[in-house]
């Protein structure tokens, strides 16, 4: 009898420590795996292939070498959730997945021994997660290749109050009050802190569709209740920390890529974006990955009134403009439909929305036009007819169906006698000659792009690096008055008097006005100042004031663009320097293109000539 009461105390004993000896081995294994890779954020280096976690924060760690050892950080947090419960509480999409392993023995994270993280999951509800993509905006640094975010959609929510729903958003917690040229630094070289954060959508909406003027695009997920799980629980775990945060790889869009690779580990979405994660490319990734169920269009407050104004009888624009001046100084004559007979329930709507679209763009208190817009409404209120306006239609082509950014492109030219065969390349963005769909009008952003010459004499020579092209070219008419502008800052080459062309440092900023003409015409005029500085031009810099001019068409399948700059020096290397560059695309494809150039430079009384024709795929 003693001797079985022995062996099964002995076998008990044996059940007991069984998992502790077999944990070694189990950790090796499971600290690869890549739902814990993702829990912890690691990444393998493109470098020397070492693994290390993009959390910033030493406190996201319980182990000391956790950072870079997910090995011994899961031995870590095994002992410390068997030990200390409490931490699961901190850390429970961790302790949930350790759990499901059979690597801790109790999952401590309910209602009872949670109640902090019960409470905050509690007014989500989810039913569904979707991503949200507010449009490209060139005026902010951060926000002008467009941006990321999630919003959590509740049960028994529909389209009309999804306003209320929270939102999952990462980005750069920024000084503000750093000038534009720190503030550009520190975005490109993780000078900023990058946080999680939830927020209601409204306060999203408010910021991009009416502040920014950005068209949003919801695309509703097709992730399972235990996936959502997952990653609320994970934004729990991350909303303390911090990262390191780069506009051009760590962004905000890469950030959300990591949030659906710990929902659905199998994703591995961040594996397809080591070097740089431009949003409208993770966007293409997460469609192309199956994982979108629905989208959906909400239009901005700009797009809205633009497409009410196309609808609007051109004949009443002038009235509609005095309707929402709120400094019309005859305001009883103004909506007296006695004495304004075509004074229609459309043209007042238009008025009503245009006075707070210019009040939001102005920054100006809602006072300032409160009493006109009421004005107006009461007047509205008075025709008992419906609204004339049709919502704008969806577009035909998605920011996410646009073409690819990564460009390159091969070309054979001539730059006076020398023949050459140019090589570019360019990682991001967009052109003005590439085709236009899935990209706001008139926009260029050129990043990094890069032209080398194998000429005929058989040297290789960098012929012109463009750091950063920034150009907006918004049309105005009688409703939008934006301006136009342009930042071109690299290395390109400039004819001298003696004939050489040295690659020199320069910077141009223009700032002007554009207009549309009839169809698919646009012109623009910037008044533009330049900066150079070389040794080899005369007084080794030359700073420069003139004109730069231009004409685009866009048609279905190919695009013009002709421009003239005329530049006068008034300080350093006293010399005038003008140039007509004529520039064409046919698009083969959406990411093939054939292209062509002519240029006529003119400096100190002599003529340089150069053409090019080639082909540029878009990857």
């Amino acid at each position: 009898m003693n001797h079985r009461l022995t062996t099964l105390l002995t076998l008990l004993l044996f059940l007991q420590i069984a998992p502790a000896f077999g944990a070694p081995d189990n950790i090796a294994a499971l600290s690869s795996d890549p739902q814990w890779l993702a829990l912890l954020q690691y990444q393998r280096s493109d470098w020397d292939g070492a693994l290390r976690s993009e959390v910033d924060s030493d406190d996201f760690f319980l182990s000391d070498r956790g950072k870079t050892n997910p090995d011994e950080e899961m031995s870590v947090n095994i002992r410390g959730f068997e030990q200390r419960p409490q931490l699961q509480c901190r850390f429970p999409a961790r302790a949930q997945w350790l759990h499901s392993q059979g690597l801790i023995k109790t999952l401590s994270i309910d209602e009872g021994h949670c109640p902090e993280l019960n409470q905050w999951l509690q007014k989500f509800e989810p039913e569904y997660i979707s991503l949200i993509f507010p449009a490209a905006y060139l005026n902010s640094p951060s926000s002008m290749f467009g941006h990321l975010f999630l919003r959590v959609d509740q049960k028994n929510q529909r389209d009309e109050n999804r306003l209320l729903a929270q939102t999952i958003n990462f980005a750069a917690n920024v000084n503000h009050d750093d000038p534009e040229l720190i503030y550009a630094y520190r975005g490109l070289f993780g000078g900023y802190p990058g946080v999680i954060s939830v927020m209601p959508y409204y306060q999203k909406v408010k910021e991009y569709s009416e502040v920014e003027n950005r068209d949003i695009w919801e695309y509703r997920l097709n992730l399972n209740a235990e996936e959502i799980h997952r990653l609320l629980l994970h934004t729990w775990e991350l909303l303390p920390a911090h990262f390191d945060y780069f506009f051009f790889d760590e962004n905000c869009a890469y950030r959300i890529l990591t949030l659906l690779d710990v929902a659905r580990p199998s994703l591995q979405l961040t594996q397809q974006f080591s070097t740089y994660a431009i949003p409208s490319d993770t966007l293409r990734s997460i469609v192309a990955g199956n994982l979108v169920d629905k989208v959906r269009y909400r239009p901005s407050m700009a797009t809205e009134l633009k497409y009410k104004i196309e609808q609007l009888p051109e004949s009443l624009h002038p009235l509609t403009l005095a309707l929402a001046d709120p400094a019309n100084t005859l305001p009883e004559q103004r909506h007296d439909k006695k004495v304004h007979p075509a004074i229609t329930a459309g043209a007042l709507e238009v008025a009503f929305d245009l006075q707070r679209y210019r009040a939001q763009q102005q920054q100006l208190p809602r006072s300032s036009v409160a009493d006109a817009s009421l004005e107006l409404l009461k007047k509205r209120s008075e025709i008992a007819a419906p609204s004339p306006y049709r919502a704008p239609p969806v577009p035909t082509v998605r920011d996410d169906e646009g073409h690819r950014t990564f460009q390159v492109a091969l070309s054979q030219g001539q730059n006076e006698d020398v023949e050459y065969t140019l090589l570019r390349i360019r990682p991001a963005y967009h052109d003005l000659l590439d085709p236009p769909a899935g990209y706001p009008e008139g926009a260029q952003i050129k990043f990094l792009e890069t032209d080398l010459a194998f000429r005929e004499t058989g040297t290789l020579r960098l012929e012109r690096f463009t750091g950063l092209n920034i150009t907006s070219l918004t049309p105005r008419d009688a409703f939008f008055k934006p301006l136009s502008w342009r930042v071109d800052a690299g290395l390109y080459r400039k004819y001298l008097a003696d004939g050489d062309d040295p690659l020199v440092p320069t910077l141009n900023v223009g700032i002007g006005h554009s207009y549309r003409l009839a169809g698919q015409h646009q012109v623009y005029l910037l008044a533009e100042s330049q900066l150079q500085h070389q040794h080899s031009l005369p007084s080794n810099y030359a700073a420069s004031l003139g004109l730069h001019g231009g004409w685009l068409f866009r048609g279905e399948n190919w695009q013009q663009h002709l421009s003239l700059q005329l530049n006068e020096a008034v300080a350093g290397y006293d010399h005038h320097y003008h140039q007509l560059n004529w520039e064409v695309s046919y698009h083969l494809g959406l990411n093939l293109s054939l292209i062509g150039q002519l240029s006529a430079t003119s400096t100190e009384g002599n003529w340089f000539h150069q053409q090019q024709l080639g082909l540029e795929w878009r990857f």
